[in-house]
């Protein structure tokens, strides 16, 4: 596995969803940090470029922007349903702190789980592109197919 792409797409990633997600919180009100931001999108965007990397390396056997936008997609998803699923965990630890502002800002907060997705999806091109062409990459199958049974061929 490309350890330095990994990391290098991971950041450039993080970098993109900060952006996006500092965008949708101007939007949307939402009242996060910057900084806290940033440092949760560098781990979070290393860790989703690793999980593009195991894609590519050993389910696919191919890498690339478009292959990423797939499995971005499956990290967008796992992402936005994780953070749905915040309140509920709370709850469960009897966490009763409740802040004076929504977190999710004062709107619909389906937004920011879109936004999550869309955030997914970028870093998975960006780390597509970064990691390039597998260690792994396919090769040529040695097998081939022989009839058991000829048939007559017309």
């Amino acid at each position: 596995m490309k350890l330095a792409a990994v990391l290098r797409g991971g950041g450039i990633a993080a970098i993109a969803a900060v952006a996006m997600l500092i965008a949708a919180g101007w939007l949307l009100e939402l009242n996060v940090s910057p900084a806290v931001l940033l440092a949760v999108a560098i781990a979070l965007g290393i860790a989703s470029a690793f999980v593009c990397a195991l894609v590519f390396e050993y389910v696919t056997e191919y890498g690339g922007w478009l292959i990423g936008t797939a499995a971005g997609v499956l990290v967008g998803v796992t992402a936005a349903a994780a953070a749905g699923l915040l309140p509920w965990l709370a709850a469960q630890f009897h966490y009763s702190y409740m802040p004076a502002a929504a977190p999710l800002g004062p709107h619909d907060p389906s937004w920011v789980l879109a936004v999550l997705v869309l955030a997914g999806i970028v870093c998975g091109a960006i780390a597509g592109k970064c990691y390039g062409r597998p260690l792994h990459a396919s090769r040529p199958s040695t097998f081939a197919w022989r009839e058991i049974y000829p048939t007559t061929r017309r």
